[in-house]
C-alpha cells in the first residue's frame, strides 16, 4: 500500500497523509515525466539546427485521495482542514512509500472536492514541481545505512563506501545524482577547519598566487582563501557565501566558488597542510 509523506522546511514539521493522522486517504500518485526545454540555432546554409544545452522545466505530480465524514456539517470541517493542510505561502516537500528516499518540493494548484454523497468527497491534486527534480532526503553527512530509513535502491549508491569528509591533500568526492550541483542553485555547504600556510596581506589578494586553494580537477574550479586559516577557525563555503566563523569572509577569497559534476570529482587543496575538509549536499534526481 502505498503512502504519502510532507515535510514543511519553515517549520520542521512532518505529517503522514492517511485516514488516521488526518482523515484522508492518498489512493495514487502519478509522477509525470522530466521535460527538457530546449533552444536550437538555425543558421543560413547550415542543414537542419544545432543544437544547445537544454534546461528541465518544472513537472507535475498528480496525487489521487478520498476523505470520510462523519455527517454534512463534518463534511465541511473535513474540506477546511484538507485546504489548510495542502495550501500554504511556501513550497514543501513530499514524497511517497513506494519511493521513500526521494522527496519533491512542490506547491498545489487549485482543486475542488467532489462530493459523492454527504459523506465521501474526492479530490485531485496536481502538485508543481517547480525545480524539476527530486532530492534525496539524506545528505552526504547522512548515515549511508538501512537503519537511517534515509535511502532507497536506485540512488546509485550500491557497492561503494563514500567518504565526504577528508584530511588529505587529494581526494575524490562522488556525485550520485543525476544532475550536477551548483551552488548557485543548489544546496553545497564545504567546511574547512585547522591551519594553512602562506597567508596573504589584503593588499596582495589580487595576485591569485597565495592562500589556501580548494582545486576541483574535474570541473577546473578553484576557490582560493588568502588569509591564514588558524587553528580552531571554521571556514565555510556555504552555497555561494563563505564565512570565517560565521561571518561572511567574500573579499578574504578570488571570488571563485565549487560547483561538483555527476559522478567522480577530483579535488587537490594547495597550499595547506593541516586541514579537515567536508562536502553536504543532497543528491538531485530526475
Amino acid at each position: 500500500m502505498n503512502e504519502m509523506y510532507m515535510y514543511k522546511p519553515d517549520t520542521g514539521e512532518q505529517i503522514t497523509v492517511s485516514k488516521d493522522t488526518i482523515g484522508v486517504d492518498f489512493l495514487s500518485h502519478l509522477l509525470s515525466s522530466p521535460e527538457v526545454e530546449t533552444e536550437f540555432i538555425n543558421l543560413a546554409g547550415h542543414d537542419g539546427m544545432i543544437d544547445t544545452d537544454g534546461t528541465f522545466e518544472s513537472r507535475k505530480i498528480i496525487c489521487h485521495f478520498v476523505t470520510q465524514a462523519k455527517d454534512l456539517h463534518d463534511f465541511y470541517l473535513k474540506q477546511q482542514e484538507v485546504y489548510g493542510l495542502f495550501f500554504d505561502r511556501k513550497g514543501y516537500y513530499i514524497r511517497f512509500k513506494r519511493m521513500p528516499g526521494i522527496q519533491y518540493m512542490v506547491k498545489p494548484l487549485p482543486f475542488d472536492i467532489t462530493k459523492a454523497n454527504f459523506k465521501t468527497g474526492k479530490f485531485d491534486i496536481e502538485f508543481n514541481v517547480f525545480r524539476g527534480y527530486g532530492e534525496s532526503i539524506g545528505t552526504t553527512l547522512s548515515p549511508f545505512t538501512t537503519d537511517s530509513e534515509l535511502w532507497q535502491t536506485g540512488q546509485g549508491l550500491i557497492g561503494t563506501e563514500f567518504e565526504y569528509s577528508f584530511a588529505t591533500n587529494r581526494f575524490k568526492v562522488f556525485n550520485a545524482g543525476d544532475f550536477d550541483v551548483n551552488p548557485n542553485f543548489h544546496d553545497l555547504l564545504i567546511t574547512i577547519t585547522g591551519k594553512s600556510e602562506n597567508g596573504l596581506r589584503p593588499d596582495d589578494f589580487a595576485s591569485n598566487t597565495g592562500g589556501m586553494q580548494l582545486y576541483n580537477q574535474t570541473t577546473g574550479d578553484r576557490f582560493i582563501y588568502y588569509p591564514a586559516l588558524n587553528e580552531g577557525e571554521v571556514l565555510t563555503i556555504d552555497g555561494v557565501y563563505p564565512k570565517l566563523n560565521g561571518i561572511e569572509s567574500g573579499r578574504s577569497t578570488n571570488h571563485e566558488l565549487i560547483s561538483l559534476r555527476k559522478g567522480w570529482n577530483a579535488f587537490e587543496i594547495l597550499n595547506a597542510s593541516r586541514l579537515n575538509v567536508s562536502f553536504d549536499f543532497p543528491f538531485l534526481y530526475k
